[in-house]
């Protein structure tokens, strides 16, 4: 296969795990047809997971839009780091009361992480030390 086809191949993936995500958000009717993805043996499961990656981040920029931070740079690096830091923060402090910091004028869902960025650092440094024997 060369590289015109690994990346033909590479965005109907991405296009097939996008539909699949975004499925979730519509109602039934709305729903897009979802294509199946066949792995064979011998197929790089590198490029099925950043399919997969790719797909979530453009559903995260649809989502979360340009207000939250400037994601319109963002590649799967920073977006990675991105989902490090969230998922972090749930492990570390998913018992902690969220505060109630509802905006009228916006009904999108909030990434509470990035409030108070360099807060959250220092709490998830000081939690995670914790953890360790």
């Amino acid at each position: 296969m060369n590289r015109a086809e690994k990346e033909q191949l590479f965005q109907e993936r991405v296009r097939a795990f996008y539909a699949a995500l975004a499925n979730v958000f519509m109602e039934e009717e709305d729903r897009i047809e979802v294509p199946q993805i066949k792995l064979k043996r011998g197929d790089d499961f590198n490029e099925v997971v950043a399919a997969m990656m790719g797909a979530e981040m453009a559903i995260f920029k649809q989502i979360a839009g340009d207000t939250t931070f400037d994601c319109a740079d963002m590649d799967m690096v920073g977006f990675t780091h991105m989902l490090n830091r969230i998922a972090i923060q749930h492990c570390f402090m998913q018992d902690d009361e969220p505060e109630d910091e509802s905006d009228d004028d916006d009904d999108r869902p909030t990434l509470t992480m990035m409030k108070d960025e360099h807060a959250a650092d220092e709490e998830s440094s000081r939690r995670a030390d914790t953890c360790y024997d």
